[in-house]
């Protein structure tokens, strides 16, 4: 006696994934942005600042991971606000 097993995928795990993989992309993409364009942003001004000395690197660290606490959480912000504003 033989048994077939056929294997069916759960819709609402479907679902689920695919939320999640929405979310995580939106996710990678407001931190990707954050990094690029805070990290450039901060890097130009921290040159015009100081130039190219021993305490550069020091100082543009620190100006970016402050940047990045008022740009992420406000990038978030937005993209929540565009994604129940514009109709899908």
């Amino acid at each position: 006696m033989f048994v077939i097993c056929v294997y069916k995928t759960n819709p609402f795990r479907q679902i689920l994934v695919s939320a999640m993989s929405k979310t995580l992309k939106k996710i990678l993409l407001v931190t990707a942005m954050v990094t690029l364009v805070g990290g450039a942003f901060t890097g130009v001004m921290t040159y015009s600042n100081i130039g190219f000395s021993d305490a550069f690197t020091r100082q543009w660290a620190l100006s970016f991971v402050q940047a990045v606490c008022v740009i992420f959480p406000t990038s978030v912000a937005v993209m929540w606000a565009m994604n129940n504003t514009i109709p899908r």
